[in-house]
């Protein structure tokens, strides 16, 4: 794979897990917590994604695959189009 192809793959991936770190962050939990593994769940979420993103800027190595950048924006889709957190639905229907 060309240098030019991979430098695009690497950018649309960085600003892809930077939307979906940013969009975790921002979902509201409520006062409190409802357990431990949904703060912990959400903490490495937001670690994992955010990492891309910082790697990424600050020049580290990054290699990003096709199947990597599908996931990727796959999910950030989802984060955008899920209005509520995973967690809360899940809690809501029990």
């Amino acid at each position: 794979m060309t240098s030019d192809i991979q430098s695009a793959l690497n950018a649309v991936n960085a600003v892809s897990c930077g939307i979906i770190a940013a969009r975790i962050l921002w979902w509201r939990l409520g006062y409190k917590t409802r357990s431990l593994i949904q703060g912990v769940t959400i903490y490495l979420f937001i670690i994992s994604y955010a990492d891309v993103t910082l790697r990424f800027i600050s020049g580290g190595g990054v290699f990003t695959s096709w199947s990597e950048l599908v996931i990727n924006l796959l999910l950030c889709i989802l984060c955008l189009l899920w209005k509520t957190n995973f967690f809360q639905t899940i809690y809501d229907k029990r």
